[in-house]
């Protein structure tokens, strides 16, 4: 629903959240261990990647309505 949260929290790993579709841009930058990312949705359809494993589908596709 729109007004909800999406979070992400960074344990290991080179990976990153950026949008390539949406109603709102996310670009997560560089994160590290421990970094957070908090998305507050809104109405329409997501496309969220990682974009070094993209390639291997590490791709979160969020309808919000």
């Amino acid at each position: 629903k729109p007004g909800e949260t999406v979070r992400f929290v960074w344990v290991e790993g080179v990976h990153n959240v950026v949008s390539t579709k949406g109603p709102a841009k996310v670009n997560s930058g560089k994160p590290t261990a421990n970094d957070r990312l908090k998305i507050t949705l809104k109405k329409g359809n997501y496309r969220l990647i990682c974009q070094p494993h993209e390639s291997v589908g590490m791709i979160l596709n969020i309808r919000v309505k």
